[in-house]
């Protein structure tokens, strides 16, 4: 007797059902969403697989699974039906469902990081948080400092007694604005925040040679290499350049019907964070390494398609070349207008 073990997990209770080949529901019921309920079910059936459903809070019981010694296949949300192709979507029959589909072979398995990645992840993560928080509170100073007039930069504000001050006449920069203190003081405690997640990241990164190797890189500072290592954990994973910019949302998509043929924008799927840290480390670069054979490319391309639409077109361009410096674990080199990036093997 063969079982599958699907498991519809839930934040505080999760459904499982214990299915028998031919689709024959053994048993199925709810139980707690901890690390000994699930390894309970374990070894009560001794399924031939345990299936769950990737998401934010599937981590924690694919460790306990494994530590058990459990057969534990994540499945990849994208490769289950839409809800909006169903008509009935309930606990009890998503955790079914995950072992018909299985056995079918039309489920992807998803790769879950380990528990250090993970750790790196947030950590880049919420630097990257902190860090637009601060630019949203600071945007609210500059409105109100507008609203009175002043026409200052923070860099030139002080606060003395509950009160804002421009440090270059120490004149008042505040009289009837009450959210202006408080969004300074914000953004100041954000400040000391952010610094100290950028001290934390340099101590990491140092002992991290890939994300050394991505950090000579013109543009990919600590943050950036950081997150991208994390991100994608074992280049391995991605046979091909391409996989990567598709991973990471950048790769342009193309609507054709007939003789009809539109090019329409990048397809924004994957992490949205790790698109914006890749497009500031564009501008970066061909602000800081204009002379390199990416900058040559984006000036070709601004030029003819526009400032916008090119900076993303080198930020695609950044990822394959940080892809072979992986792969072929080689450093950044600039050499003209030639490919700074190793020429694909056979």
């Amino acid at each position: 007797m063969s079982i599958g073990l699907g498991i519809d997990l839930g934040k505080r209770t999760s459904w499982y059902a214990a299915v028998e080949d031919g689709d024959i529901l053994v048993d199925d019921g709810r139980v707690p969403s901890t690390p000994r309920a699930l390894t309970d079910l374990v070894e009560l059936y001794h399924p031939e697989v345990v299936l769950l459903e990737a998401s934010s809070i599937t981590a924690w019981a694919v460790d306990a699974l494994v530590a058990y010694g459990a057969p534990v296949w994540p499945v990849h949300p994208g490769s289950l039906p839409s809800r909006r192709s169903r008509r009935t979507k309930t606990d009890k029959i998503d955790a079914r469902l995950l072992v018909r589909l299985w056995r079918a072979g039309v489920v992807t398995k998803a790769w879950i990081p380990p528990p250090e990645l993970r750790t790196l992840r947030n950590l880049a993560r919420t630097r990257t948080r902190l860090a637009q928080d601060r630019t949203r509170y600071r945007n609210r100073v500059h409105s109100h400092l507008n609203q009175e007039g002043q026409r200052i930069s923070l860099g030139e504000v002080t606060l003395q007694g509950g009160r804002l001050f421009s440090r270059r006449g120490k004149t008042a920069a505040l009289t009837a604005h009450p959210e202006l203190l408080a969004a300074y003081r914000v953004q100041d405690l954000l400040t000391e925040e952010v610094r100290a997640f950028d001290a934390r990241i340099e101590e990491v990164a140092k002992d991290l040679p890939t994300v050394l190797r991505l950090r000579s890189i013109p543009g990919f500072g600590p943050i950036t290499s950081l997150a991208i290592y994390a991100e994608v954990g074992h280049i391995e994973r991605f046979p091909t350049a391409e996989t990567l910019v598709a991973y990471f949302g950048l790769d342009p998509t193309v609507q054709q019907s007939g003789d009809s043929l539109k090019q329409l924008g990048i397809s924004h799927k994957g992490p949205g964070w790790i698109r914006g840290l890749l497009t500031q480390a564009a501008w970066a670069h061909v602000r800081y390494a204009p002379d390199s054979a990416v900058s040559h490319k984006y000036q070709r391309l601004a030029k003819r398609i526009g400032k916008s639409r090119a900076i993303v077109a080198t930020a695609r361009r950044l990822v394959k070349v940080a892809y072979w410096m992986w792969r072929e674990q080689t450093d950044f080199e600039s050499s003209g207008r030639t490919p700074v990036y190793p020429c694909r093997p056979p």
